[in-house]
This record gives C-alpha cells, structure tokens and sequence, in this order.
C-alpha cells in the first residue's frame, strides 16, 4: 500500500479503500510494528474483530466482521525458519 502513512502489504476483498485496514489481512515488517494490544483477536467494535500474531521476520494483522475467519487467518501464519535452508 503505497500512499499510506508506510508501505506495507495489505489483502483485502475488491473494492476495499486504499489504507483501510478495517477488512483483510495486511504484513508489517516486526521490526516496525507497534501493537497497541497483545496478539490474538480482540473486539473492534460493533461486530468487527482484529488482531495479529508474530510470524518472525512479519507481524501479520487480520481484521473482518467474523470472528472465526480473522482467528483461522491468524492461526495459519507460519513464522518461516531461514536456519533450516
């Protein structure tokens, strides 16, 4: 997402606004991430779920109105292990 306040990667459904995380999942660099929460979904208001977990090298940040869905992306970030190459 260039444009924004920082470059980052952002996948949201078509249509989405431009910066908008409110829908999707989007990667940050962990080294510049600032969480406000710990990881794990939390409430983001009304009928709304966001959160995020460390997958080493990447904070991956979901956010949607299911909570199952945002939970399922959650869970399948992988933290990718560069020794093991």
């Amino acid at each position: 997402m260039r444009g924004c306040e920082f470059a980052f990667e952002h996948w949201a459904p078509a249509g989405a606004a431009q910066c908008d995380i409110d829908r999707g999942v989007a990667f940050y660099t962990s080294a510049t991430f600032d969480p406000g929460q710990k990881p794990g979904v939390h409430s983001a208001g009304d009928n709304a779920w966001a959160g995020y977990t460390d997958a080493g090298d990447l904070a991956v940040y979901a956010a949607g109105n299911n909570r199952a869905a945002v939970q399922r992306v959650l869970s399948s970030a992988r933290k990718d292990d560069r020794s093991a190459r």
